[in-house]
């Protein structure tokens, strides 16, 4: 039996509505992924202005006090795809009450950023969209508990 196509099926993928924040490239490449695996997205989050009110892939990108209005503070799962601002996103979405259980970062490169762990070997661009799918798939394997370094 194929474990991983199994894993696939997480319940974490489907608990709740998944937001990706922000609407960027690597937003757009969590979007491919997350659609590999059967799941839509309920929408991008981005604070541009240019940017909200659009639709990315046939996916809408709206603000996150819209979004907070129509799912609450823990009504959804925010999957931040930013190499360089995971930690200001991460307070922007804590300072406006969502928990840090509805936040996760499928790319390993944030936390590297924060000086927790030293920046890895450079990747090719094929490299590191195979870590980002792997790693999603271990955030979403953990308890929310157990997420943080």
């Amino acid at each position: 039996m194929n474990k991983r196509k199994n894993y696939r099926c997480h319940p974490r993928l489907t608990e709740k509505p998944i937001i990706l924040y922000p609407a960027g490239e690597y937003g757009r490449e969590m979007l491919k992924e997350l659609r590999r695996l059967k799941v839509v997205p309920a929408a991008f989050c981005d604070s541009s202005d240019g940017k909200i009110g659009t639709r990315i892939n046939g996916i809408a990108v709206e603000s996150l006090e819209c979004l907070l209005e129509r799912y609450g503070k823990e009504g959804a799962l925010y999957v931040v795809n930013s190499v360089y601002n995971y930690s200001q996103i991460e307070a922007r979405l804590m300072s406006n009450g969502v928990p840090a259980s509805c936040i996760l970062s499928p790319d390993i490169y944030s936390y590297c950023d924060t000086g927790i762990i030293e920046r890895p070997i450079e990747l090719s661009p094929y490299d590191h969209t195979q870590l980002k799918a792997c790693y999603l798939d271990l955030l979403l394997f953990f308890p929310p508990g157990m997420r943080k370094i």
